[in-house]
């Protein structure tokens, strides 16, 4: 499986490339596309990106199911705006991506909608 780790903001912003948590991950699999949120992004995004995380989460959503290929290429060559691309590899297939990342829960309608309220405000 391949995976995509987004983190927020540009590199240059923090002092130790190796600083900020990832925000987004990408899992692709055979035929599918996986995708997980850091559980407090809202707390660490500026106001002005959480609109812009409003309309993209649910955009990535859809285009993962349509498309999972494109949205994960274009997920793993972002370089300018609040999300870009940190690091792009291959995951064993054994390790669940909740044991790697524990911070990060998979997107789905629920959670969209659970972070709904919060984002609409911003």
């Amino acid at each position: 499986m391949e995976f995509c780790a987004l983190k927020y903001g540009l590199p240059s912003l923090h002092a130790n490339p190796d600083s900020g948590a990832v925000i987004l991950l990408a899992v692709k699999g055979e035929n599918d596309l996986q995708l997980y949120l850091h559980k407090a992004f809202q707390q660490n995004t500026a106001d002005r990106d959480l609109r812009y995380m409003k309309e993209l989460l649910p955009d990535l959503l859809v285009r993962s199911t349509q498309s999972p290929e494109a949205a994960f290429r274009q997920l793993s060559q972002l370089s300018v705006g609040p999300l870009v691309t940190d690091e792009v590899g291959h995951l064993d297939s054994g390790d669940p991506v909740e044991s790697l990342y524990p911070e990060l829960e998979l997107v789905g309608r629920k959670l969209l909608s659970r972070h709904a309220d919060a984002l609409v405000t911003a």
